[in-house]
Parts: structure tokens; C-alpha cells; sequence
């Protein structure tokens, strides 16, 4: 009999037994209505399509701190809520009721597999909109090897069937062999009369020949990694004033940037991607008018981000969210961020005027080769809190990228009364707000907390007998302020006002950082009110558009919101 419950297949929970062990409900069996199924079920003393799934033990093997090792053995039956599925699980999938959320699929593959599941036009939902750029720029090559390959392999197929292939052909025993023989039999400019004209080959667009395709059996070898002695470190001091040493074209670290790619869980990419996807977008978007038109303006600037590689996703956030902010007015941005006059911050915008030269043609850094560099220089300078190769700090980064030449902010103790307790004033002069843990509640407001920003003292004033408060005031308005989050705010006001010695300053949102499972991601609100969502390892170097609404923006995760002074 088929029971109809392999993997994938779906339900809903009609019943369970279970019994108490210690004061403990434990789960035994659970019963499970089947969902459409391909046949119908029908179980001695149970309803229709209704079926028991039993408990399975999967033996776990815990790692302790102390290097001891915890065997721990878990029972339950095998079934996963089904809230959401990926393209590839939807697949045989048919769906009345279809909502996608297609933000994040890669390619119009993903695309044509997440929506041909629905049955009606009516019935499917898109959330979050979708990029046209995927489904309106054209096959890749390699798409259209494939679909002409397939035709040759149907071809060659109907002729063994009608005994009409050759032998020599016939006893071929690899794809790529069987093609060139049958090829080389017909002529290079043999065409199917019933092939779409729109995967024709010819000398503009030619078949792709290469040694694979050509009958000859191919080399295995073991690829080495590349020589640790191919790159050379840079020298000590060659980053230490405000030009950015970059590699040119060629050189041991574009290899070893290419190297990297190669790593587990990111595909293989072009090194010009942020280049050609700024391009693309930036001509193939139309108008944004309000939060109901998903339409984009040619002339609207869509960020772009870096593509994840060697556990480099802080520096990614750290890098596509001020390069995207600067490069909405990069006069404006340079001279304000000189004024700062960080060492590291001065070399950072020297290198995004460089790979802003990609668009003129005249020099060849992307993003993700800046962002390295960054990477490497902060591990010149202290390889203990900046390892390469291994996770770091976003706060540890960004207080080293935003020291100020002048103080930011003062703080004092005092008591409510205002009398002052030791009157010395400390000064911190980093752009980046370290909001103190005990005084941080959730469901706070950003604008609340820079309104009132302080922390209790456990002493108590010796005038009046009141808690004391370390209270903290800005001294400067910076052209940027970069808030340390230690819980998630109440929301993200889109706009700041920061008071410094009785003059009130705007400052506007334009990027989030947030970290989860040990992982990086990023926003970006753009000065139009856009949000985009970036992680290296998924959207890579494009971002994801998400919505108008700032207010919308999720807080949970978040570490880091980043403010622009407006002028």
C-alpha cells in the first residue's frame, strides 16, 4: 500500500498520543492529515488519508568548553512546520493559494520555479516585489549551451531509437563526447530545423567549443590552493598616509581575491560584477513615486554591495554602507569625512574615488578588493582583535574607522539637582555612540535615548543624598554618527535631532547593521527613502529592494544604525 509520506509531502496534525514521564508530557505518535495526495489513504481504524508518523532517535554528539563530549539522544517524528519553503522544495508542488517572496531568488530559474506552482493568476501573491534585471536581460551564455545541447542530445536520441545514429556515435559513453562525434559527423554548421531561433548559433554568436566539447576525455588533476608565498604582504608603513595602495590588475591579490571565491557557500563570481550590475541597474530602472509604485527612476542610484568570502561579512557591512552613503554625493562626502580626519577613513574614501573610476574605464578595484585591503591593514595594526580570516567586532572596527581629531562627546557625574560630583569632564572623541548596556531598555527610541542619554551610579550625591548619573552630552555635530544598539530600538526614526551646546543638528538614517548566527547583514536607505537589504553570501553583490517605508524596517538583530548629518 502507499502510504503517501515521503519526504516533502504535506499535512496537517489531526491527532497525537503521548504520556507523562517526570511531570513531563512526551510525544509518542502524531497522526497527520495528508494534503492533497497523489492517492488516496485509508488505515484500518483511522479516518481517510489520515496517517500515524512514530518517533525517530537521532543520536547527538556535544562538544562541552571543557573539551568533554555529551551524548544526547532525541525523539520525535520526523516533520518540520511548513511556514515557508525554498524553490527547489516546492518542486511538484501544486498551489492554489501561492505567495512568493522572490527578493532573494538568484535567477529566473528560481523565479519560473516559484511561480509555476500556482494554478491561477488570481491566486498567486508576490511579497516584497522583484528585480525585472532577472527575468528581462537574457539568458546567459551557458543557458543557451545548455537548451542547445538538449536539443542535440533529443535529436540523437530519436536516431537510436529509429536505428538511423551511426555506431561509432552510438558507443559513445560521455555527453560531451557524443555531441562532437555527432556534430563532427553533420558539420560544425549543422542547425535542427524545429531549434528556436533564439538559441541559433552562428559566427556572432557562436557554439561554445572547448576541450570538454570536443571528444577528448578530460584531465583530472588535484587543484592546489594558491602558494602562501605568491602574496606578498604590503609594507608595515605603505598604508599610513591618505592613498589608498591598492593591487593592480593582475597582481598576487587579485589571484588570491579570486582564490577565495572558490570557498564553500559562495559560487563562482566575476571579479567586475559590482561594475556591471551598477551599470545594469542604473539604466533599466524606471520612476519611484510613492510607496505604491515599485517602479525605479533612471536616475536613481541603486546601491551595491561585495560579495561574501572568508568570514569577510563584517567588513562587508562595514564597507558597502558608508561606500553607498558617499556615493550618493561624493564631493559633499569627501570633503565632510576629511574633516573627521581619520587616517582610515581618509584612505577608505581615497579607494571609493578609485573604484568609482570603474565607470569611466580608467582603473579596475571592486569593492570586495577595497574591502580587503581594509582588512589587512587592520590586522597590521592589531592582529589580536582584527585575526585574518576569522570574525571580528563591528563596534572594534568602527571605533578605529571614526576616531575624530576632536572631541564628540562630554560626560560628567552629577545628580538630578544638578550638582556636579568631580567635576572633570571626560571627552571621547569617536563618531561612534557606545550606548551602555544597564541604561539601554527595550522598546526605546534612538531620539529618546540621545535625548536623555545617561546611566545610574550606584553612589549618591553628598549634597543631597540623590542617585548619581553619568550623564553624557555631544560637544560637535560629526558628519556621521554610528549608534551601538545593545537592544533592539522601538523602531528606526528616519530622522534625528542632535543637540550640541544649544545648536540643534538634523541627522537621517541611511544604514543598519545587524548580526544573527554568527553572521553579518546590512540595509541601506538611500536619500529618497528607499530600503535595500544586503548579505554577501546570498544577494552577494546586489542588494535586494525592499520598501519605502523606513518605518517598516526590521530592528530585531540589529547592532549598528548609522546617521548622516543632513546639510
Amino acid at each position: 500500500m502507499e502510504l503517501c509520506i515521503t519526504k516533502g509531502q504535506e499535512g496537517f496534525v489531526y491527532g497525537w498520543q503521548s504520556r507523562t514521564i517526570n511531570s513531563v508530557n512526551m510525544l509518542d505518535s502524531l497522526f497527520i492529515q495528508l494534503s492533497d495526495p497523489p492517492t488516496l489513504v485509508q488505515l484500518d481504524g483511522l479516518p481517510l488519508n489520515v496517517v500515524p508518523l512514530a518517533k525517530n532517535s537521532v543520536a547527538t554528539t556535544c562538544n562541552l568548553p571543557d573539551d568533554s563530549l555529551l551524548e544526547i539522544l532525541r525523539s520525535q517524528p520526523d516533520v518540520l512546520p511548513n511556514f515557508a519553503m525554498t524553490d527547489f522544495a516546492s518542486q511538484g508542488k501544486t498551489r492554489v493559494n501561492n505567495v512568493v517572496d522572490l527578493r532573494y531568488t538568484r535567477t529566473h530559474q528560481g523565479y519560473y520555479t516559484s511561480l509555476s506552482h500556482g494554478t491561477s493568476t488570481a491566486g498567486t501573491l508576490i511579497l516584497g516585489g522583484f528585480h525585472p534585471s532577472k527575468i528581462t536581460g537574457g539568458a546567459s551564455g551557458a543557458l543557451h549551451q545548455e537548451f542547445r545541447e538538449l536539443e542535440l542530445l533529443d535529436e540523437i536520441t530519436t536516431l537510436h531509437y529509429e536505428n538511423k545514429l551511426p555506431r561509432k556515435i552510438a558507443m559513445a559513453d560521455h555527453r560531451n563526447t557524443l555531441i562532437a562525434l555527432f556534430r563532427e559527423r553533420k558539420g560544425s554548421a549543422y542547425m535542427l530545423s524545429k531549434m528556436h531561433k533564439a538559441i541559433h548559433w552562428n559566427k556572432h554568436n557562436p557554439y561554445l567549443e572547448s576541450k570538454e566539447l570536443t571528444g577528448q576525455e578530460v584531465e583530472w588533476r588535484i587543484v592546489e590552493s594558491v602558494s602562501a608565498k605568491k602574496i606578498q604582504p604590503a609594507p608595515e608603513g605603505s598604508m599610513n598616509d591618505n592613498k589608498c595602495h591598492l593591487p593592480i590588475k593582475g597582481s598576487a591579490l587579485k589571484e588570491q581575491d579570486q582564490s577565495a571565491r572558490g570557498l564553500k557557500r559562495v559560487g563562482p563570481t566575476n571579479a567586475n560584477l559590482p561594475n556591471a550590475c551598477f551599470k545594469r541597474f542604473k539604466s533599466s530602472h524606471n520612476a519611484v513615486s510613492d510607496a505604491n509604485d515599485t517602479h525605479f527612476s533612471p536616475c536613481v542610484l541603486v546601491p551595491i554591495g561585495t560579495q561574501w568570502q572568508n568570514n569577510s561579512c563584517v567588513y562587508d557591512a562595514i564597507c558597502m554602507v558608508p561606500f553607498n552613503i558617499w556615493h550618493e554625493d561624493l564631493a559633499e562626502m569627501t570633503l565632510a569625512w576629511n574633516e573627521i580626519d581619520n587616517n582610515i577613513l581618509n584612505t577608505l574614501t581615497t579607494a571609493f574615488a578609485l573604484h568609482e573610476d570603474i565607470h569611466t574605464g580608467s582603473a579596475s578595484y571592486s569593492l570586495e578588493q577595497i574591502c580587503d585591503n581594509l582588512r589587512r591593514r587592520l590586522a597590521r595594526i592589531n592582529s589580536d582583535e582584527f585575526p585574518l580570516g576569522e570574525y571580528a567586532s563591528v563596534h572594534t572596527i568602527m571605533d578605529r574607522l571614526l576616531v575624530s581629531w576632536e572631541p564628540v562627546m562630554k560626560s560628567i557625574h552629577c545628580c538630578h539637582a544638578n550638582h556636579t560630583v568631580n567635576g572633570n569632564k571626560q571627552f571621547s572623541s569617536s563618531c561612534e555612540i557606545v550606548t551602555v548596556e544597564s541604561s539601554t531598555q527595550t522598546g526605546y527610541s534612538i531620539q529618546e535615548y540621545m535625548d536623555d542619554f545617561s546611566v545610574s551610579l550606584s553612589d549618591t550625591c553628598p549634597q543631597c543624598g540623590n542617585t548619581l548619573i553619568h550623564s553624557f552630552s555631544f560637544t560637535c555635530h560629526p558628519p556621521l554618527l554610528c549608534i551601538e544598539l545593545w537592544h533592539g530600538p522601538r523602531l528606526f526614526e528616519p530622522v534625528l535631532h542632535i543637540d550640541a551646546d544649544g545648536i540643534c543638528q538634523q541627522y537621517k538614517l541611511h544604514g543598519i547593521i545587524y548580526f544573527s548566527g554568527e553572521h553579518f547583514t546590512s540595509r541601506i536607505i538611500t536619500s529618497n527613502g528607499m530600503v535595500w537589504f544586503h548579505d554577501g553570501i546570498f544577494t552577494g553583490s546586489l542588494l535586494a529592494y525592499e520598501s519605502l517605508n523606513i518605518l517598516s524596517i526590521p530592528v530585531q538583530a540589529s547592532t549598528l544604525a548609522v546617521y548622516v548629518q543632513d546639510v
